[in-house]
């Protein structure tokens, strides 16, 4: 918990050693005894240590002062911990690592962090992002198993939840939003997305 917290501290001091100490914390996550586990919230989605992951995304995303670190850590990450960095980096407003969100969304392994950089396109996104989104939104095979309400012992899941559908329509309203705000015209795109 204390990790998460550095992400919300108000001040800028220290910034570098919070990434740091933050992307450290990322590589030992699947290390945890139960991080395989399903979260334990029953209206919930995913494992524990997708979880963790996605606090650690949001940390590293609102935290004062890291953009510069954020950058130059992001080619010694590997793995999840440089997905998670990529991914705080767009909802930081980042536009450069887009294309590297389309390879995390197009790796069927990469669970979870596939919603996570396709909700991230709130923050980045553009009218031309809009018809590789709705292709998501209509196509995507990421399905998790979720409670309507809460369960009772022994119960099984009632529905289908897809999370990578779920941001991506998420994000295609935030970009429309933004699209009209600035005088765009959305229903005007090929395909029609209002």
């Amino acid at each position: 918990m204390c990790m998460l917290r550095m992400g919300a501290d108000p001040g800028e001091a220290y910034a570098r050693e919070k990434v740091s100490a933050i992307i450290k914390s990322i590589g030992t996550i699947k290390q945890l005894p139960e991080a395989n586990q399903p979260f334990p919230n029953p209206l919930a989605h995913g494992t524990i240590a997708d979880h963790i992951s996605a606090r650690f995304i949001d940390a590293l995303g609102q935290m004062k002062g890291a953009s510069s670190y954020l950058r130059d850590i992001t080619s010694k990450a590997k793995g999840e911990a440089q997905w998670c960095v990529l991914i705080a980096r767009a909802k930081r407003g980042d536009t450069s690592v887009k294309e590297e969100l389309y390879k995390i969304i197009r790796n069927l392994n990469a669970g979870l962090m596939r919603a996570w950089a396709a909700g991230a396109f709130q923050h980045i996104g553009t009218l031309g992002d809009l018809s590789f989104l709705q292709e998501l939104v209509e196509t995507d095979p990421l399905s998790v198993e979720v409670y309507k309400k809460l369960r009772r012992l022994g119960e099984k899941p009632t529905e289908k939840f897809y999370p990578v559908r779920f941001r991506a329509q998420l994000a295609i309203k935030k970009i429309e939003k933004k699209s009209k705000e600035k005088g765009g015209e959305v229903n005007n795109i090929p395909g029609k997305f209002l």
